[in-house]
């Protein structure tokens, strides 16, 4: 499968890198802007034809509303979630947290403030979307999120029954997956527990 990843960028490099790279880790692809390349194209055009070459649409939201193209009245980044919308992509939508300290000058000043907020409300009463902090913490949750969507779709049985070969093949690639996503959880929670100890140890100094 192929996921793509969607945010705008200056104020989410960390984040993306992090949610890209447990994505990986689960086996699966990952388009995002890093690796669009030269194109002879609109960045907004060729991020809407990314999507459509994608199995699934992870989109990552803080305090930024991004570039709004000439001719249009949403941002790309609101653009490429309309557009997994309407056309039936499996959505995950991650919001920071309201209260998670974020550098000012990575925040969306009065004349796009109202519009992100928008989009927010927009997100929250299309899909159930899931709240992060930190890079790692984020990761953790992309990697959750995935594992219950893959774990489900594990067991639709989509082909035939005249070919039990491709249908045992099937079984063992995604018990390799489900194990990676153990794994994988397993990791990201290790580094949250060392995270939090270190915070702890910082409060006392």
């Amino acid at each position: 499968m192929k996921a793509f990843l969607s945010s705008t960028y200056v104020d989410l490099v960390g984040h993306r890198q992090a949610a890209a790279e447990a994505i990986e880790k689960l086996g699966q692809q990952v388009g995002r802007m890093e690796l669009f390349g030269a194109r002879p194209v609109e960045p907004s055009d060729a991020s809407l034809t990314e999507i459509d070459d994608c199995d699934l649409f992870i989109g990552i939201y803080a305090h930024r509303y991004g570039y709004v193209p000439d001719g249009s009245h949403v941002s790309i980044t609101e653009a490429e979630f309309d557009h997994a919308q309407a056309n039936n992509k499996p959505v995950f939508c991650f919001l920071v947290d309201e209260d998670h300290a974020w550098l000012p000058k990575m925040t969306e000043d009065e004349s796009g403030r109202s519009k992100l907020r928008n989009f927010k409300s927009k997100i929250g009463s299309e899909v159930v979307r899931d709240i992060f902090t930190t890079p790692q913490d984020l990761a953790y949750k992309i990697a959750a999120s995935l594992g219950r969507y893959l774990s489900t779709i594990k067991n639709i049985d989509t082909v035939p029954r005249t070919t039990p070969d491709v249908t045992k093949s099937h079984t063992e690639l995604f018990d390799r997956i489900l194990s990676e996503i153990a794994n994988l959880l397993r990791e990201l929670q290790g580094q949250k527990e060392l995270l939090h100890k270190v915070n702890r140890i910082s409060t006392l100094l």
